[in-house]
Order: C-alpha cells, then structure tokens, then sequence
C-alpha cells in the first residue's frame, strides 16, 4: 500500500471512529460498520496487489492476458472474493435488521 493511501485511510478511520465515539443509536451502529467496510476493502486492495505480483515475473507486461488469468488462481484472488462476499452479506444483513426495525433511533 502506498503511502497516501495509508494516510487517507488513517483519516477515514479517525473521522468515523470520533462519529462512533460521539454519535447515539443507530448513527454509531453505522459509523462502526462503516469502519469495518473500509477495513475489509482497505484488506482487500492489499490482497488484489499480492495476487497480482505473485503472478507477474520479470518482464511481465502489465496488459499480459497470461498474467492476469495466473493472478485469478491464487489464494490471495480467493480470499479477496470471500472478503467481498462477507462484506456484501454483512452490508444486506445491517439493510435488512434497519428495515425490520431492530436498530435503535
């Protein structure tokens, strides 16, 4: 990960853990998914970049067909699409209980 990115994200997670600490209810409820979505796809762009230069070797252009289908077949590539899943189950079920009316106000 490079450096401004680093940086952004340590923002990111500064503001929404103050909203956390300050906000009532369901705003926190929020404020503390939100941080665990931005973790996991924080996570998940780190995994994309291992898959990716495990796959590449010296010389490796970055439009190689080959490299890209290697880079599909790694453990790194499996992980990120079980990130990816989690996320969207746990996003469908924070909708779902808002919808039900099992989130405080």
């Amino acid at each position: 990960m490079r450096k401004a990115q680093i940086v952004v994200l340590i923002i990111l997670f500064a503001a929404f853990a103050y909203l956390a600490v300050v906000a009532e209810g369901r705003n926190r409820l929020v404020a503390v998914a939100t941080i665990a979505i931005f973790a996991a796809l924080a996570y998940g762009s780190v995994l994309q970049e291992r898959a990716c230069s495990k796959a590449s070797g010296p010389g490796t252009s970055v439009f190689s067909i080959g490299a890209m289908f290697r880079a599909l077949f790694t453990k790194e590539t499996f992980y990120f699409v079980l990130l990816t899943l989690a996320i969207a189950a746990f996003a469908g079920t924070m909708i779902a209980l808002d919808e039900a009316g099992y989130l405080p106000r």
